[in-house]
């Protein structure tokens, strides 16, 4: 159903038009390309994050902002873009995007952390929660860069175990966030009781890392059965069409 998965369908309108962004990726210069970087930081991260219309009255919604998870994705596609076309000292040090990923994480986690003990005190500390847990917030993109350029920097191995949890993710995205399994989840799940707890993140990831694995076993079982299955019927239907092919030949 369209409206689902929005990160499917943002996903793939980002492949239609990766293709006219590689051409501005390669045709500006890196000054205007890092313009156009601060720009888009600004309207698509900064301001959501730190400036909202019900605490500072910009007269601008987000959707006046051009903010949407199409947009997003557009600019981080041009934000890793530039980091490819244009590697420094700090792009390629794996020890300095260790070190700024982990500033990151404490920054954010000092920031959620005192927001959970203050939820009460003022009705704008939920705001900013909410606000820093949002896809294109100022810490989520901080410690998203992070990864990728730590990721990036590591020399290239072989695991099993990583193979299988990365080819059941997007399964478990299918499943969690499906309409009718949401509803059930999070019938079941009540966190709205772990927000004004300081250890809301520690049962933040108990769930999150409980529903993971057990999304990815579902998906491990539905490859062995159906993938079995599948295989039976397209062998089968191999034979049957080769049979049928092979006989008028000979005719």
């Amino acid at each position: 159903m369209p409206g689902t998965y929005w990160f499917a369908g943002s996903y793939i309108i980002l492949l239609f038009i990766a293709p006219i962004l590689n051409l501005v990726i390669e045709n500006i210069t890196q000054e205007q390309y890092r313009n156009i970087l601060c720009f888009l930081t600004l309207i698509f991260v900064l301001i959501p994050t730190f400036i909202m219309p019900n605490i500072v009255d910009l007269g601008l919604s987000h959707s006046e902002l051009g903010n949407s998870t199409v947009s997003i994705f557009i600019y981080l596609y041009l934000l890793i873009g530039y980091i490819r076309k244009y590697p420094s000292k700090f792009t390629n040090s794996i020890i300095t995007n260790l070190l700024f990923l982990m500033l990151g994480l404490i920054v954010s986690g000092v920031f959620l952390g005192l927001g959970s003990i203050y939820w009460n005190d003022n009705q704008q500390i939920p705001v900013y929660v909410m606000n820093s847990l949002s896809s294109n917030s100022f810490f989520v993109v901080w410690i998203s860069l992070g990864l990728i350029l730590v990721f990036k920097n590591i020399p290239p191995f072989t695991s099993r175990i990583i193979n299988v949890v990365a080819g059941g993710t997007f399964a478990v995205y299918l499943i969690h966030d499906n309409q009718f399994i949401r509803g059930i989840l999070w019938g079941k799940v009540n966190n709205s009781q772990y927000q004004s707890s300081s250890n809301f993140l520690i049962h933040g990831l108990e769930i999150s890392l409980l529903t993971l694995i057990i999304c990815i076993v579902i998906e491990l079982v539905r490859q062995i059965f159906f993938n079995r299955a599948f295989g039976i019927i397209e062998k089968k239907l191999g034979d049957l069409l080769d049979r049928k092919l092979g006989s008028k030949k000979d005719y």
